[in-house]
């Protein structure tokens, strides 16, 4: 039998000295986050620990396809282009028991198209219907009926930016 190697102890190095010298690039980055300075070492011994992230003003571009148009970041920044140059309004969906609202005449005929088409299977195991008398929707998750529900009901999340609004997630 090899005869057991004895293990050294490894003890951590820990620094009683408090003044530590920050280097001046990390001054410049923290001056640009607010950090208050008598917390500088702190946040300097902890700065792979931190996601660090200016947020300095950006352009937005417009996403339609060969629009140019571009504009300062801010809430709400291109909701006047995009009603004004590519005619983007509020569109009631109109069918029985649907209240979605859309931001554009081509976002309602996706809508009608994937949420009121035809030609979808019922699922054997769908054992959550829609409570809507005028939609045959069934599901086999209460998940997936809670979605279908806030399409239903517009509960949609609106974009920071613009008019488009998705659907939620719970």
């Amino acid at each position: 039998m090899p005869a057991k190697k004895a293990r050294k102890k490894v003890k951590e190095v820990v620094k009683d000295d408090k003044t530590v010298k920050i280097p001046a690039e990390f001054r410049k980055i923290a001056s640009k986050f607010g950090l208050p300075e008598e917390h500088l070492d702190f946040f300097y011994f902890n700065r792979d620990l931190f996601h660090w992230e200016t947020k300095e003003a950006k352009d937005i571009h417009c996403s339609h396809k060969e629009c140019q148009f571009t504009v300062k970041e801010s809430k709400g920044c291109l909701i006047e282009h995009m009603n004004t140059v590519h005619g983007y309004q509020n569109v009631p969906c109109g069918k029985p028991d649907c209240f979605y609202m859309s931001y554009s005449k081509r976002n309602l005929n996706m809508h009608r198209a994937v949420f009121h088409g035809h030609g979808k299977k019922a699922d054997e195991h769908a054992n959550f219907t829609c409570p809507y008398s005028s939609c045959k929707a069934s599901f086999r998750y209460p998940s997936l009926l809670q979605r279908h529900l806030n399409i239903h009901e517009n509960r949609m999340v609106p974009c920071y930016y613009c008019p488009y609004k998705m659907e939620t997630v719970h």
